[in-house]
């Protein structure tokens, strides 16, 4: 009777904890770059939702002293209008009013800078390098554009940011909510919303 010899197997499972750390890692890998994904849309989204609040803000302030909203009196230009670049207002600082009109009495004119100044001081701190255009005028409209800075704002996949798209006569209804005014000079990387409101 002859005796069979069984063999060695010695290091297969070895082998086996390896392939399965091997694809236990590409699979985290997916999900840690999944997570930092949604972190950078988060951010993104946050910011939208930021401007969305501030619309209705700004639009209280205008209903409440309209005389100095934009285009009320065709000689002035209203103390509630915004013209400079995206650029021009990063570049300065916003201080508040140094008249408080909420703690003494202010005439329309002080109430709407006050009013003027703390929003804009909302919208730098609740948008990244948040800046706005005001302009417009009351029989038609007041013309708002919010402006932020998204470093996820980029071309697909690629690197690079995208260039800020400019706004046209022929651009449609949809095109001219997120483009940018030509008043704004918006580099590229910053995302424009535009709104008009009826005060």
């Amino acid at each position: 009777m002859q005796l069979i010899r069984q063999r060695s197997q010695s290091g297969v499972t070895l082998i086996e904890v390896l392939i399965s750390i091997l694809i236990m890692s590409i699979g985290l890998l997916g999900m840690a770059a999944l997570q930092a994904a949604a972190i950078s849309q988060q951010s993104s989204a946050i910011a939208q939702g930021n401007a969305s609040d501030l619309i209705p803000d700004i639009s209280e302030r205008l209903r409440a002293n309209l005389q100095n909203a934009p285009g009320f009196n065709p000689s002035t230009t209203g103390t509630f209008t915004i013209t400079d670049s995206w650029l021009d207002q990063n570049s300065s600082t916003i201080a508040y009013p140094s008249k408080d009109c909420l703690l003494v009495a202010c005439n329309t004119s002080e109430r709407a800078e006050y009013d003027l100044q703390t929003w804009r001081i909302k919208v730098r701190s609740a948008l990244p390098q948040g800046s706005a255009l005001i302009g417009g005028n009351v029989q038609d409209g007041v013309s708002l554009t919010l402006m932020w800075f998204d470093k996820e704002f980029k071309n697909g996949n690629n690197a690079d940011l995208r260039s800020s798209t400019q706004c046209t006569a022929a651009d449609t209804v949809a095109q001219r909510q997120i483009c940018c005014p030509v008043a704004a000079s918006a580099p590229a990387g910053v995302r424009c919303y535009n709104i008009t409101l009826l005060p």
